[in-house]
């Protein structure tokens, strides 16, 4: 009866945190959707169905644009508001709905929060190769575009929302005609594999010298894929000296724990 469930704060560049919350979760998965139990049905969960009686009141009174929980799910105990199943089974990133720098991580069939406290999901289509646009849309060239072209808020949050990413000038070739392209395409996708898989090793090893050799794969990883990124949209002499000065001063204006998250 519980599933994880993921907030803006567990979401970071290249990884998931590792201490999210639990949501006692009344459902079943039946042809890519979720079915709310029944009442009757959730008896037979005594400690669950135990728990949501204790909060009926609160569970009751919930309002979402108007409607309150038994109009949107059928039952009191049943969610505002829950995505397909299968949105869930399909290669997908996510994003916290609000950061200060990009923070893309690959989802991994965890629920998410929604909202501006929350996370944004992006299913990607089957011709979008994953891994690559992962390392695409962590780069410093793509925080800087966004920090650009997004309202600022408190904190120095942007907004990491579907009105904002469908807008961001996503480059992949498609005709085959671009060797050098096609290979700078791939070369990016493999380094955030890497950047990925040891930011996730960083954090679980136990060794201080090992932490460290994969925290520097990692950073050498994003380091490079900065550079092709910037290679990939044609970037040079001053244009990238004007990306670095804007990805610096972005940088520099983050809170050091927020800093750490970037170096990891």
């Amino acid at each position: 009866m519980l599933r994880i469930v993921l907030r803006g704060r567990d979401v970071r560049a290249y990884r998931i945190g590792e201490d999210p919350k639990l949501l006692l979760f009344p459902y079943v998965e039946e042809d890519g959707e979720f079915d709310l139990i029944p009442e009757q049905c959730l008896r037979d969960y005594p400690v669950a169905y135990g728990y949501l009686r204790k909060h009926y009141a609160r569970l009751e009174e919930r309002v979402w644009f108007g409607k309150n929980a038994r109009e949107l799910s059928g039952a009191w105990y049943g969610l505002m508001y829950l995505e397909r199943a299968s949105s869930f089974r399909k290669p997908h990133l996510l994003t916290p709905s609000l950061s200060r720098v990009t923070n893309f991580a690959m989802g991994n069939g965890s629920l998410f929060a929604t909202g501006t406290a929350g996370v944004t999901g992006l299913v990607l289509k089957p011709s979008v190769p994953t891994a690559y646009l992962l390392g695409l849309l962590n780069s410093s060239l793509f925080s800087v575009y966004v920090s650009k072209h997004s309202p600022i808020y408190q904190g120095g949050f942007r907004k990491y929302s579907a009105p904002y990413l469908r807008d961001l000038p996503i480059k992949i070739d498609r005709t085959g005609s671009g060797p050098t392209a096609a290979s700078r395409e791939q070369r990016i996708a493999e380094l955030a594999e890497v950047a990925a898989s040891s930011t996730s090793l960083a954090r679980s090893v136990t060794a201080p010298s090992s932490r460290e050799l994969h925290r520097r794969r990692a950073r050498a990883a994003r380091r490079e894929i900065d550079d092709l990124v910037l290679q990939h949209y044609g970037f040079s002499g001053e244009s990238i000296s004007w990306v670095s000065k804007q990805w610096s001063c972005l940088a520099g204006s983050l809170s050091r724990p927020v800093a750490n998250e970037i170096e990891d």
